[in-house]
């Protein structure tokens, strides 16, 4: 974690990661099992490479996380968090490739 570059790609695995364990225990009775499978299959399999950084390209293709979104924002106070926490990515991933960080 020596670079910025490093650092934000750090904190961004951290995110998604957090954000895939909090679906296995959340949309466990959410989704299909077979929809829950796929996830937990898709997304622990770029853990078991030692590096978190980058996970978060391969977590946003995972459509039925997406799905347990939708029946949580449902929710007036989790619509109100996840809003808030959108405009936060939003915001710190516009400052990175402002600053040049991100080039893609």
């Amino acid at each position: 974690l020596s670079s910025p570059q490093t650092q934000a790609d750090f904190i961004f695995g951290v995110f998604f990661v957090f954000l895939l364990v909090a679906f296995c225990f959340v949309g466990f009775k959410k989704v299909r099992m077979s929809y829950f499978m796929y996830v937990l299959l898709s997304g622990f399999v770029p853990l078991l490479s030692g590096s978190i950084e980058s996970t978060n390209r391969y977590l946003l293709v995972l459509f039925p996380m997406y799905m347990v979104f939708a029946q949580l924002g449902e929710n007036r106070q989790f619509d109100r968090l996840y809003t808030l926490i959108s405009i936060l990515l939003l915001a710190f991933s516009t400052l990175l490739i402002v600053n040049y960080f991100w080039v893609g």
